[in-house]
């Protein structure tokens, strides 16, 4: 199998939804980067993921945004390599990050992952990727990371939206065949100005024509049981 190909893209001005939560101190600086696989009549493949430089937090995002990018087209490639002819039609595959927050102490990516490989549909999921100062060094975050409250985090993440995604309407949840979520989904989020954002991807939890859904919690909603000082 050929290794990935990989190049650095700059991007001279992004919004990022959150510039900084710490007055004073300045956003790590983003370049983007590339990697792409095509095999003519077989796939085409690519990752746009951002990296970070600065200190510890942007260091572990980088490596493991690259790590988690590329690992996912080298999957879709090794699949695609098992067939001994070239699909009907080639296979496509896109994974883009999004970033949804980015401060020296932590930073919130959402990864999607767009592929047609010959099915109904093209299919599509998401990923949320968190990671920050936690106990003095740099990790990649869990829902438990930032709970101030001792209980299980699913039951946690469960307690706030499930309610919400009732609201919404989905139906899974208002004919009471879903009443608590995975252990996956407690801890699919990421960091906003606003809160935490849950993210399903669609046919998750939801018929696939409703697309990602997203569940919103506000700080002022989570306070005392998760922290949003990170």
């Amino acid at each position: 199998m050929n290794p990935i190909p990989i190049k650095a893209i700059a991007i001279p001005a992004l919004t990022l939804l959150v510039p900084t939560l710490l007055l004073g101190l300045a956003a790590p600086e983003i370049s983007w980067v590339t990697s792409n696989l095509k095999r003519g009549g077989w796939y085409e493949m690519k990752a746009l993921y951002p990296q970070f430089r600065g200190n510890g937090v942007a260091r572990l995002a980088s490596q493991d945004l690259r790590e988690v990018a590329n690992a996912r087209l080298a999957k879709f490639q090794k699949n695609a390599s098992l067939s001994s002819a070239p699909p009907n039609s080639p296979w496509k595959v896109e994974w883009k990050g999004t970033v949804s927050a980015a401060t020296p102490r932590f930073v919130s990516v959402l990864g999607t992952c767009e592929f047609d490989t010959g099915g109904a549909h093209p299919n599509e999921d998401v990923v949320g990727l968190n990671y920050a100062i936690r106990g003095g060094v740099a990790k990649k975050l869990s829902l438990t990371d930032i709970m101030v409250v001792r209980t299980d985090p699913v039951d946690l993440a469960s307690e706030f939206v499930l309610p919400k995604l009732k609201a919404m309407g989905i139906r899974s949840v208002t004919s009471g065949a879903v009443v608590r979520l995975t252990k996956a989904q407690a801890d699919n989020f990421v960091l906003t100005p606003i809160g935490v954002a849950w993210v399903f991807g669609p046919g998750e939890i939801a018929p696939y024509s409703d697309g990602t859904i997203v569940a919103k919690a506000t700080w002022s909603e989570l306070s005392g049981k998760v922290t949003k000082d990170l």
